[in-house]
């Protein structure tokens, strides 16, 4: 096996014979060569062994956010997280990509349990996002907060939001439904949970576990021993599963 000095030569080497009639732009190439080779190491869990390839690109590189972002998620990863805002805070003062430094962020907030701030980081993911899908995350992400500090009505429009982004996104569904079943509405709470169960390939359990305990609040216990007994594991609710890997 390589090791992390060699291989951050060979990188270099690699840079130098590809070009050297503009130093600046050799450097630059270097330093995203480095980048995506830093990458496919987290990719692959080796995360602190790739922050010297990161730490290198960035000295190559200083003006780069990406090489920030990289390795402020890196670092989160390795729960250093006031080294990670910083370089998170560099790479959005760089205008890198703001949506994933964001919601990095946001994770770290809500782990600190500063929820407001971490409702501020969600809101720029959400600005920023550049697609429908990761939008649709991003909008799942801030409504699943606005449960949090117990404010379902705004989290049930950032459902919705979601919704029309990703019409085929269970995820929305089983948190709006969640959302509904906090304010009592249990009717609009089974609707969202049937639908659910009707997208979603995963979390059959976990629906019919949440459209059963819906069920007997409306009286209907018949109903609700029919979904449990359809289940194949004990479920518990999912109440508490903000941001799991996995879960969007």
């Amino acid at each position: 096996m390589l090791s992390i000095r060699l291989l951050i030569s060979i990188i270099l080497s690699a840079g130098l014979l590809i070009s050297s009639a503009d130093p600046a732009q050799a450097q630059r190439s270097q330093a995203s060569r480095l980048l995506l080779s830093s990458k496919a190491m987290i990719k692959s869990g080796k995360v602190r062994e790739a922050l010297p390839l990161v730490q290198k690109a960035i000295e190559l590189d200083p003006t780069n956010p990406d090489g920030y972002c990289t390795r402020g998620s890196a670092l989160y990863k390795l729960e250093e997280t006031d080294k990670a805002m910083k370089d998170l805070d560099k790479c959005i003062e760089l205008n890198g990509n703001r949506t994933k430094a964001n919601k990095i962020k946001c994770q770290i907030y809500f782990e600190r349990k500063q929820l407001r701030q971490a409702l501020e980081c969600a809101t720029e993911a959400i600005k920023y996002s550049p697609d429908k899908i990761e939008k649709s995350e991003s909008y799942r992400v801030r409504g699943k907060l606005y449960l949090e500090i117990n404010e379902p009505t705004k989290a049930i429009i950032d459902f919705n939001q979601s919704i029309a982004l990703e019409p085929e996104q269970s995820n929305a569904f089983k948190h709006r439904g969640n959302a509904y079943m906090s304010m009592k509405l249990y009717q609009k709470a089974i609707d969202d949970y049937t639908t659910g169960l009707k997208t979603d390939k995963t979390d059959r359990d976990i629906f019919l576990t949440l459209r059963a305990q819906a069920y007997e609040k409306i009286g209907r216990k018949d109903l609700a021993a029919a979904d449990r007994k359809k289940t194949q594991n004990s479920v518990l609710d999912e109440w508490g599963d903000f941001m799991k890997p996995g879960s969007r």
